[in-house]
């Protein structure tokens, strides 16, 4: 889930409409290792419409792509998350084809993981 994540909030770095522009692996990289950077203060994160922050938003879209029954989590807050990262156009969020298929594959993941622990579950436990 936190590679799913770190996938969202990059796609959000690198929106457009951002103030980080294109440059959201150097943002990144001077965000984390800033004490090594002779270039200024890194703009500071914010959501390209609505509230929130960037970062949580992308760990509950993680989160909520991760859990795969349906009806776990609320879908105002995911279409929150959505237009804090993404941005709107006529108040609907603006997903990235990339990021729509990241979450259909994470989605598929994640099942086939939960699948396989339950297999394991049931053979420790000897259940038939």
């Amino acid at each position: 889930m936190t590679g799913a994540a770190d996938y969202y909030l990059y796609r959000h770095l690198t929106m457009p409409d951002a103030s980080y522009g294109t440059g959201g692996l150097t943002w990144l990289w001077h965000t984390a290792f800033g004490v090594f950077s002779y270039r200024g203060a890194q703009p500071a994160l914010s959501c390209l419409a609505g509230h929130g922050e960037p970062i949580s938003a992308a760990f509950y879209i993680a989160i909520r792509n991760g859990l795969v029954f349906p009806g776990l989590g609320g879908s105002e807050k995911l279409t929150q998350s959505n237009l804090c990262l993404y941005g709107e156009t006529g108040g609907l969020p603006v997903l990235p084809d990339a990021v729509v298929y990241a979450g259909i594959a994470q989605a598929i993941l994640s099942a086939l993981l939960i699948f396989l622990f339950l297999i394991a579950v049931r053979n420790h436990f000897r259940i038939k």
